[in-house]
């Protein structure tokens, strides 16, 4: 989370990140919302999470 959230720092207001992650993160999803950004998951068939990121808009 600590890395995702590093990143998230020089995310562009146009630009996405796409994490990936052998489980759920909820807690990243709070970690989210509080700090203003969006984001859609989608579980793959070997179970990986895909998380893709965003600013949210204004």
């Amino acid at each position: 989370m600590v890395r995702t959230m590093e990143a998230l720092d020089s995310l562009g207001p146009s630009e996405t990140l796409l994490v990936l992650l052998p489980r759920e993160p909820y807690p990243l999803y709070w970690a989210l919302a509080v700090n203003g950004f969006a984001w859609q998951t989608e579980r793959r068939p070997d179970g990986t999470v895909e998380v893709l990121i965003r600013h949210q808009a204004q």
